[in-house]
């Protein structure tokens, strides 16, 4: 199986470009200094199994992201069909997220998983309150 070797630089572009789009004056969350939520969709590649990249998820939480200052929380979604991994991550403002995206662990870990899924990642926030029963 042939390597990209560029697929580090592409996932780190990917997230760095939704990163800088939400770094604008409209975005009051990356200038308050308020949480940040990153949901990234993983679409598998033929043949290889959701756990895989669910498993790879838990390393990368466990070894890098969790001990960063400034990570609140990560869950890790399996969907019904096994076609998509999808995360819901945590931040607790927008300059950790930025830090973390640019590191050098982090973006080598993404390039494993990339090797059984695509990735999509979206930093959002948050647009009003939180229901819950």
């Amino acid at each position: 199986m042939k390597k990209n070797l560029f697929a580090p630089v592409l996932i780190a572009a990917t997230l760095t470009a939704s990163l800088s789009a939400c770094a604008t004056p409209k975005n009051t969350a990356a200038n308050a200094g308020e949480r940040v939520w990153v949901i990234n969709t993983f679409t598998m590649k033929a043949g290889e199994k959701p756990e895989t990249v669910a498993d790879l998820q838990l390393e990368l939480v466990e070894k890098i992201k969790k001990p960063w200052p400034g990570f609140v929380s990560q869950q890790t979604l399996i969907s019904q069909d096994g076609k998509t991994v999808s995360t819901i991550e945590v931040w607790e403002n927008f300059d950790t997220l930025k830090a973390i995206a640019e590191d050098s662990a982090l973006v080598a870990y993404r390039h494993k998983i990339q090797q059984h899924a695509t990735s999509a990642p979206v930093v959002y926030r948050l647009a009003g309150s939180t229901v819950q029963r």
